[in-house]
């Protein structure tokens, strides 16, 4: 699934969070994201990251969606796990 940088920005400034997303935060502003569903993992959701690739894997789609987006553009923003953006 390709998903334009232009309505993830739409949608970052919809979501409340507790750090506000800013432009300077996008490490990967170029990135081809494929989300899966598996019902089996221990988390919500877990973004692998590459140069140019980003796989999301999730327990239930669409929960944590938007946060593992964030972690394919920015990063590993926080440490252990986090439920931010998820609900």
């Amino acid at each position: 699934m390709r998903i334009n940088i232009i309505l993830l920005m739409m949608a970052f400034s919809a979501v409340g969070c507790g750090k506000a997303p800013s432009i300077d935060d996008v490490k990967h502003a170029s990135t081809r994201i494929h989300v899966s569903q598996d019902s089996s993992i221990k988390t919500a959701g877990i973004a692998y990251i590459t140069d140019t690739e980003c796989a999301i894997v999730l327990k239930q789609y669409p929960v944590c969606l938007l946060h593992e987006v964030r972690h394919c553009l920015e990063g590993q923003w926080h440490g252990g796990n986090s439920s931010e953006d998820c609900y």
